[in-house]
Order: C-alpha cells, then structure tokens, then sequence
C-alpha cells in the first residue's frame, strides 16, 4: 500500500487526481486543506482528510509523517509554502513529491506573474528529494466552446426540431439549416484557434486579432442563429441580439487584457449566455 498525502485538495487538479486515486485499492490517500467543506468529490468516504495550512509547519508536517508521496496543488505564497514542504519531508523521511506549477516559469526572463511559481519549483529542485514539477497551461475548461453548443441545442434547438415536426416543407428548413450551419461552424473554429493562441502566449497582451477570433467567433455563430430563427422559424430573438451587443463590449474590453483573462472572460460571458438561455 502506497501512502499518498494530496496538499491543496480542494484545487481543480486536485480534484480530477482524487477522483482517480479513490478508485485504486493500493493507495492510502489523505486530503489536506484549509476547509474540509470546499472539496467538491463525489466520494471522499475512504480518505483521510485533515483541515489545515501549509503555511502553520507543525500541522504540515504532521500530516506529511509517514507518507509515501506527496502531491501538492497550491496557490498563495508558494516559495514559503515549498520552503515548509521541503523541511516537513526531510525530517519525516518521505521521498517523493509531485508539485503543480505552471507553464513558462523557464522562459528568459520569467515573466513577473510567474515569479513565485519559479522560486517555489528551484526550492523543490535544490532539496534532496524525487522530484516531478508538473507545469500545466492555465486551464479554461472550453467554457465558451460547451456554452455554444449549449446555446445551440438549447431552447433554439428545441424550437428547431418543433418546427421540423410540424412544417409542410421539412426540405427548406433542413436547406437553411445546413447553410447556416457554416457559419455556426466557422464561429466554432475561431473560439478553437483563439484557444490555440492562448495557450502558447497566455501571458502576453491580448491583440486585435485575439480578440476578434474570441469575440467575432461567438458573435458570428449568435447572428447566424438568430437569422435561422427569424427567417425561417419565425421567431425574433432580442436575447441574441442583446449577446452579440455584449460579446461587441468584451471584444473591446479584451484588448486591455493579458490573453488567459481575455479568453477567461469571454468564457464566463458566454456561460452567462447559455445559462439565461
């Protein structure tokens, strides 16, 4: 049986690796974190979980006291927090440790927001421990992509198949969906290589460009819909309307913006989006 102790387990990360480790019959894993009510597992009943802070040495090292690997997905002051974690592990013996931190902390020179996930990560490598220093794009979880789809086979969708249900000419309708398809598709594969370009410069400015893929995309796919609707279901949506208006709005507000919060924010427009849908 392996001993596994996860620091920062309420994190997003942390929450898909608890779900898999629950499922091994080998390992023995405990959960560590400030407060035990923000886990958000569907099952946690078989771990050990303990509420308490990296930053207080005696509880960390407590917990890390007889474990076997540790993995730790933190955020704050993450050079004193590797500090503690490095000390509680040489005292306790344990091993190896498995530390979350973040795409680009290599790069000459080290962007300043990157910093602290730099000095955390030379803290791991200059202790006498088995390391692996995961770094991870920040993560989108394709929010705007799946609010698209979700506006798409939303209450349009469910108006759609009405009409195909009930209309005498099944063929025109099923012409004008095809052809607005296209564009709805279009509006898909912008938002797709914006991402694309977030990824390889999250950090950087976002430029009109970038901006025009992450706004114009959604805004094309919207206005594309809402003539499908009008021209051929016969339904005047002020609600898409009203969402390219927005999207218009986060497009200029975007240009202000480092890339990863551009794309952030357009995502969470867009789940708004769907979510009053």
């Amino acid at each position: 049986m392996k001993n596994v102790i996860i620091l920062g387990a309420s994190g997003n990360i942390a929450k898909q690796v608890i779900d898999i480790l629950v499922e091994k019959d080998d390992i023995n894993l405990t959960l560590f974190l400030r407060n035990a009510h923000r886990l958000r597992n569907n099952d946690v009943s078989k771990c050990c979980i303990i509420e308490g802070d990296v930053l207080n040495y005696d509880q960390l090292k407590e917990a890390i006291a007889g474990q076997d690997i540790v993995y730790a997905n933190l955020a704050g002051d993450l050079e004193a927090m590797a500090k503690n974690i490095v000390k509680a592990m040489e005292e306790t013996g344990a091993r190896k440790i498995i530390f979350i931190s973040s795409i680009g902390i290599y790069d000459v020179p080290v962007r300043p927001v990157l910093q602290p996930y730099r000095k955390a990560a030379d803290v791991i490598e200059a202790a006498d421990l088995e390391y692996t220093i995961l770094r991870p794009t920040w993560f989108t979880s394709a929010a705007g992509t799946v609010a698209l789809w979700a506006l798409a086979f939303g209450r349009a969708g469910h108006f759609t198949l009405q009409y195909v249900e009930e209309t005498r000419d099944p063929v025109r309708a099923s012409r004008h969906a095809v052809n607005v398809l296209m564009p709805m598709v279009a509006g898909l594969i912008a938002i797709a290589v914006a991402n694309e370009i977030v990824i390889a410069h999250p950090h950087e400015h976002a430029s009109f460009a970038l901006s025009l893929l992450l706004a114009g995309g959604p805004i094309l796919f919207l206005a594309a819909q809402n003539w499908y609707l009008s021209a051929v279901l016969q339904i005047r949506s002020k609600f898409h309307l009203i969402g390219e208006v927005v999207l218009l709005l986060v497009g200029l507000v975007t240009l202000a913006l480092p890339s990863y919060a551009a794309l952030i924010l357009v995502g969470v427009s867009l789940t708004a989006l769907a979510i009053l849908d």
